[in-house]
């Protein structure tokens, strides 16, 4: 999905660091301990510096994280919405609709030398739902996880679920008796896994150490060390990168593309990062609650535009339908609604809505983006306020659904690379933004059809569904914006948040 690109020039001039938001937040730092702070490592290290902090060490606290997926493994593993790998499962077989049976790898070692069991395997499924950790979400709809010998793990639903390996992707395998013995923080302080590399020092805000593992059960990682460091301000990694300090920059925001334009020593990819902005009318009350209106704000907005003033072109555009391009369930069948101010307020006009007064809404971090929003519907007749939320009264919103009359909801695609993320947000809450029983049954439909053919037919039909009721606001999707020095190979920046270093390697 990464390729290389041109920056496109700005149309009119908005501030570009509204991307900033999506990229985490974490304290800079030059340089970690045992690093060299005037420049790179040798042939054996490669320094990477990205904005994606660690955060925390528990990988049942850790969703999409580098660290989580270099040092501890899954059953399976799903890399950039390609199919799935093997990893401590080596083969997997669905018995009926809602039971999975998986083989799992044999002389498999964690970290300090003992052997993978199927015991180890229950427990990291066991514990977090029991528990609710972070990972939780991802496998709710888990009924039951069973050891039915040494080498067999059971998994049973609760429905039928098509995304079930997409679920599991991203549940990290510990040992069981040192994990009850340390607990999450302790095992949190000396973290052991399966992966390729180990974790050999850190702090989850500044930067994290790791060497490859000799016991590991495949190929043994191409580069011996891997010296993580997190920023959290995408210009100061640029600038990092240009005077040496980091060999890669990963999560950059779209003014890397002009920091580093023309400079021959570094190789800079864009490409979708796996979050889109996803800003949903409230079609229960208020003006949007008459399609025409909805219909006329998605005329209104010049989302090619956008792109090239908040990404510098990098962007990718959501196509009237809740996939990006790439994404499972994305067709070609449907297009984004045109721009066309004059159809807009001639729809507006027909609704009797000119001069409707509306909230858009969306954390402080994206009030950039929600400006220019409001400053294009108010080209067509819509009287715009701006509501810049605090983070935690936005996430409640997200959560339960909200009163303004457009809500920027941010969703990713990590992990799944499937419409399910985005179709599931649509009448989320308590205070949802749709009710819509036609829509509950169209998303129930794909949700739980096993047959790849047949679910991309209730997909489609569930996504024409949405385009024909406009229920979203049609903007764009973040890019993803990395770069390496020329002599850094094997990196691959599609799966977005989180980067792979097996194959990494720096040449001489």
């Amino acid at each position: 999905m990464s390729l290389r690109i041109t920056p496109a020039r700005r149309r009119f001039p908005l501030a570009a660091a509204a991307i900033t938001l999506a990229l985490g937040a974490s304290a800079l730092t030059a340089c970690a301990p045992g690093s060299d702070s005037e420049g790179t490592g040798t042939a054996d290290t490669l320094v990477v510096g990205s904005t994606i902090s660690l955060q925390q060490v528990d990988p049942f606290q850790m969703q999409y994280k580098t660290v989580q997926n270099n040092v501890f493994d899954p059953l399976v593993r799903i890399v950039g919405g390609e199919e799935p790998e093997a990893r401590l499962a080596e083969s997997w077989e669905q018995t009926d609709d809602l039971t999975w049976d998986f083989k799992l790898r044999q002389g498999v070692t964690f970290h300090d030398g003992t052997e993978l069991t199927a015991d180890d395997v229950v427990f990291s499924f066991d514990y977090p739902r029991e528990n609710t950790t972070l990972v939780a979400s991802l496998i709710l709809n888990l009924d039951k996880v069973t050891k039915v010998d040494e080498e067999t793990v059971r998994i049973t639903t609760k429905t039928p679920d098509p995304l079930l390996l997409n679920s599991i992707a991203y549940i990290s395998i510990v040992p069981e008796a040192t994990y009850t013995e340390l607990g999450p923080e302790g095992f949190a302080e000396a973290p052991i896994g399966t992966g390729p590399y180990t974790l050999v020092d850190t702090d989850s805000s500044t930067f994290a150490n790791m060497k490859a593992y000799d016991g590991f059960w495949g190929e043994k990682a191409k580069t011996e060390n891997i010296e993580l460091r997190f920023f959290s301000d995408p210009n100061s990694l640029a600038s990092a990168l240009e005077s040496g300090q980091v060999e890669v920059g990963h999560e950059m925001v779209p003014t890397a593309l002009k920091v580093l334009e023309g400079n021959s020593d570094f190789e800079v990819s864009s490409g979708y990062s796996g979050n889109q902005n996803m800003l949903t009318f409230n079609s229960t009350k208020g003006a949007f609650a008459d399609e025409k209106v909805r219909e006329a704000a998605n005329h209104a907005i010049d989302a090619d535009a956008l792109v090239e003033a908040l990404t510098y072109g990098a962007g990718l555009l959501e196509d009237g339908q809740l996939a990006i391009e790439g994404i499972n369930g994305y067709t070609e069948e449907i297009t984004r609604p045109e721009f066309d101010q004059a159809k807009a307020k001639a729809l507006l006009a027909e609704a009797g809505a000119e001069g409707a007064k509306i909230t858009i809404a969306g954390a402080s971090l994206y009030k950039p983006l929600l400006e220019a929003i409001g400053a294009q519907l108010s080209e067509v007749g819509f009287k715009p306020t701006i509501q810049a939320l605090e983070i935690s009264v936005w996430l409640e919103q997200l959560r339960e659904g909200s009163d303004s009359d457009i809500f920027y909801k941010g969703v990713s695609d990590m992990g799944f690379f499937d419409i399910e993320r985005p179709f599931s947000q649509l009448a989320r809450g308590t205070n949802a933004m749709v009710k819509d029983p036609k829509w509950d049954e169209l998303y129930t439909a794909q949700r739980t059809e096993l047959d790849p053919a047949k679910r991309m037919e209730a997909i489609q039909e569930a996504s024409e569904y949405v385009a024909d009721q406009d229920y979203v606001l049609w903007t764009y999707g973040r890019p993803s914006v990395n770069a390496t020095t020329t002599d850094v190979e094997g990196l691959d920046f599609s799966t977005g948040l989180m980067l792979l270093f097996d194959d990494a390697v720096k040449n001489d």
